[in-house]
């Protein structure tokens, strides 16, 4: 028999988690991630990030002179941000959960402050 090719094959190593890999999943923790919300990089040209998104069937939904936020073709809240930077860099990523009480639930876990996100993206953020 044939073997199936597909994007999950020799993901896994038989041997289960090597030393010093990341364990896995937390057997307690804080929240749980409903999904993901977006993609932060960092470009020195905004224009030409824009130019690049569009070819690949992203549409601005918001751009300032330091900030490009981007969706696919659902409408609705931005998909990526791209933030003006000397270089050209993966920022993070933003999670959203399942509701407020989780954010300040971790929020306080971390001892950091929540704020207000623009309308555009969300609710809250802990920084």
């Amino acid at each position: 028999m044939d073997k199936v090719v597909a994007a999950h094959n020799d993901l896994h190593s038989e041997q289960g988690a090597l030393r010093g890999e990341h364990p896995g999943r937390s057997r307690n923790p804080v929240i749980k991630v409903h999904d993901l919300a977006w993609l932060e990089f960092e470009k020195p040209d905004l224009a030409a990030a824009e130019t690049f998104a569009q070819a690949f069937g992203f549409q601005t939904a918001a751009r300032t002179a330091d900030e490009l936020q981007l969706r696919g073709t659902d409408a609705g809240a931005p998909c990526v941000l791209v933030r003006r930077g000397n270089r050209t860099r993966f920022r993070g990523l933003a999670f959203t959960a399942q509701d407020d009480l989780d954010v300040h639930r971790l929020a306080q876990a971390h001892r950091a402050p929540t704020q207000a996100l623009p309308e555009s993206l969300g609710v809250w953020r802990s920084s």
